[in-house]
This record gives structure tokens, C-alpha cells and sequence, in this order.
């Protein structure tokens, strides 16, 4: 089963019900190649087939590329997968931040993890308000003039 670091166990009617609740979305609307890359990968994982979530597989099977069609000259599963992980942040901060389990497809790699409310590590924003980097780079450029100070205090 994957659901990397967590400790608790999602049972693969949570994990439909998750992906249901998801595919069914205002969210994901409009989004039929995202829908059918999540319902692929999340369809392999509940059965067990994990070893199937191959960027060349996902690209047949779930986005309609030919068979012996090229990942390395068609970015399309990296691009979607990379659009679905924004979606699913979306639809997990504004349309339904309460899900008992949410829905992940981890950087790196295409099997989906499921975790339950509050197993999930906080997540920092996706952008950082400008007053905020500001304030946390002033208290870093501190640290590093002390530090040069020391240096050089000790080769004088």
C-alpha cells in the first residue's frame, strides 16, 4: 500500500471515495486529461498494480498516446502531472479543505499517496508575500555580516 510516511491506514473505499469526491469536483471540471491521469493512477494503486505508474504507461493508457510514442520527446504526462498536483492543491485549500483523506501524487513520481485529515504535513504557501521574504532575508543577511565579522575580526 502506498502511503509513504503515514501511519495510518486508508482502506481502498476511503481511497475510492476520495478520488470520487475529487473527479466530481467544480475543481476538475473542465478537466478531462487531468480526471483520467488521476483516476489511472489512483485505479492501479487501489488494485495493487503500482508498478504499472510509468510515465510511458500513463501516456498510453490514460492520455491516448500512440503506442511507442516517446516521453523523452513528448513532455505531456510530466506537464499534466505537474498541472494535477497544483489542481489537487486547489481543490484541497478551497473547494473541500475538510476531505477525510486527500489525495497525493508525490514530486518524482506518479503513485498517489492518501492521506487522512491532519496526517498531512503543513504546506507552505505556494508564494511567499514579498514583505515576508524581506523580513525572514533580513534576519539571514545578520547572521552572515556577524559571521564575516567574526572572520575577519580573527584574521586582523
Amino acid at each position: 500500500m502506498s502511503v509513504g510516511h503515514v501511519d495510518h491506514i486508508v482502506n481502498p473505499d476511503q481511497k475510492r471515495e476520495a478520488l470520487e469526491a475529487v473527479l466530481h469536483s467544480r475543481t476538475f471540471d473542465r478537466s478531462d486529461q487531468l480526471k483520467a491521469f488521476l483516476r489511472f493512477v489512483c485505479e492501479a494503486e487501489i488494485a495493487g498494480q503500482s508498478e504499472q505508474l510509468h510515465e510511458y504507461q500513463i501516456g498510453v493508457d490514460a492520455l491516448g498516446r500512440p503506442p511507442g510514442y516517446s516521453p523523452a520527446e513528448d513532455a505531456i504526462v510530466r506537464n499534466r502531472a505537474y498541472a494535477l498536483r497544483r489542481k489537487l492543491e486547489e481543490y484541497y485549500s478551497l473547494e473541500n479543505p475538510g476531505a477525510a483523506v486527500r489525495i497525493e501524487v508525490p514530486r518524482g513520481g506518479y503513485v498517489p499517496r492518501y492521506l487522512p485529515q491532519g496526517a498531512a504535513a503543513p504546506q507552505a504557501p505556494a508564494f511567499a508575500a514579498p514583505a515576508a521574504v524581506a523580513a525572514e532575508n533580513k534576519g539571514r543577511r545578520w547572521v552572515w555580516f556577524l559571521a564575516g565579522a567574526a572572520a575577519s575580526a580573527s584574521v586582523a
